[in-house]
C-alpha cells in the first residue's frame, strides 16, 4: 500500500475516533461534560514566510496551533499558510487539507498537483490592498520628481568628482538639481490598466 494512502487511512481512523467521542459528548448534559475546551485537539497550521501576527490573531489560540516549525505543532499540519514561499509537493504532509496563500496570486503553489491530491488552494485578494496603494503612490512620486535618478547622480557622479566634502557636495547638488526637477503630479491624468476585482 502506498504510504500516502496509508497515512490517509490513519488520519481517517483518527478523525472517526474523534467524531465518535464528540458524538458521545454531545449526548451528555452540560453537567456531565468534564472536558474543558483547552484540552481539545488543536487544528495544526504550518506557516511559511512571516505571516502577519494580526492575521494569525484572528485564529483562536485554543483551537489553532500555527507555526513555521513542524516541531512546534501538536500534530501533522492540516493546513498550510504562506506568502511568497515556493511550495514544493514534498512540503505538503498527507494530513494537509487546504493551502491558503496570503496574497492575490497562487503562482508559487503547484495548484494542479494540489487539485489532483484533493487539496483546495485559497488566496486572499485585497488583503494587501492598502500596501499596494501606498507603494503605487510612492512609485508615482519617485518617478515624477526624478528622485531615484537624482540619488544615483549624487552617488555615481557628484561624490566621485568632489569627494566627501559636504560644502562641495552641497554646491554641486545645487548646480545640478535642475537636471532632476521632474514634474508635478497635480493636474495630471493617471491611466490605470487592470483593477483586479
Amino acid at each position: 500500500m502506498h504510504s500516502y494512502t496509508k497515512n490517509k487511512i490513519e488520519l481517517l481512523r483518527a478523525m472517526l475516533k474523534e467524531a465518535e467521542a464528540e458524538s458521545e459528548a454531545e449526548k451528555q448534559t452540560p453537567e456531565q461534560v468534564e472536558q474543558p475546551a483547552a484540552s481539545l485537539r488543536k487544528f495544526a497550521v504550518r506557516t511559511f514566510n512571516a505571516i502577519s501576527p494580526l492575521g494569525l490573531a484572528r485564529l483562536p489560540k485554543e483551537l489553532y496551533a500555527c507555526s513555521g516549525s513542524l516541531a512546534e505543532l501538536p500534530d501533522e499540519p492540516m493546513a498550510i499558510m504562506l506568502r511568497s514561499h515556493k511550495l514544493k509537493e514534498e512540503e505538503v504532509a498527507p494530513t494537509v487539507r487546504c493551502v491558503a496563500r496570503c496574497g492575490a496570486g497562487t503562482n508559487n503553489i503547484p495548484v494542479a498537483r494540489m487539485t489532483e491530491l484533493g487539496i483546495p488552494v485559497f488566496n486572499t485578494p485585497g488583503a494587501n490592498a492598502n500596501a499596494v496603494k501606498e507603494l503605487v503612490t510612492c512609485g508615482i512620486l519617485l518617478a515624477s520628481r526624478g528622485i531615484v535618478e537624482g540619488a544615483r547622480h549624487v552617488r555615481d557622479v557628484v561624490l566621485p568628482e568632489v569627494g566627501q566634502d559636504h560644502s562641495k557636495v552641497e554646491k554641486r547638488i545645487e548646480a545640478d538639481k535642475a537636471l532632476f526637477a521632474g514634474q508635478e503630479v497635480m493636474g495630471r491624468t493617471l491611466g490605470v490598466v487592470g483593477l483586479g476585482q
